[in-house]
């Protein structure tokens, strides 16, 4: 039985960013979009230094664009894990390429 609290963290939450928060509301578990690899190891970083353990990195799949546009996220997701020891990769799956301009 897990009796702890897990956050999702995607690239909009950088605004509300407040780990030291995050635990005093007793969240001890995290999972990490990584749409921005810069961003997702301030996050990583911040999250475990204040007693947050990251389960988990997800990548956001656009579908009907290009490879890479298919793809990125997800390689840039494992390769983030593979650096941190993380074990767990999700693919975040919602949309199609139409969100960034890609008309397929």
């Amino acid at each position: 039985m897990i009796d702890d609290l897990l956050i999702d963290v995607s690239q909009y939450d950088m605004e509300t960013w407040a780990p030291a928060c995050f635990f005093a509301k007793g969240v001890r578990r995290a999972i990490v979009n990584v749409y921005q690899p810069a961003d997702a190891r301030v996050r990583i970083e911040t999250l475990r230094a204040n007693g947050i353990r990251v389960v988990g990195l997800y990548g956001f799949v656009y579908f009907g664009g290009s490879a890479f546009h298919a793809t990125r996220d997800i390689n840039w997701a494992i390769e983030l894990a593979k650096e941190y020891g993380i074990r767990d990769v999700w693919v975040d799956a919602e949309t199609d390429a139409a969100d960034i301009g890609v008309e397929v």
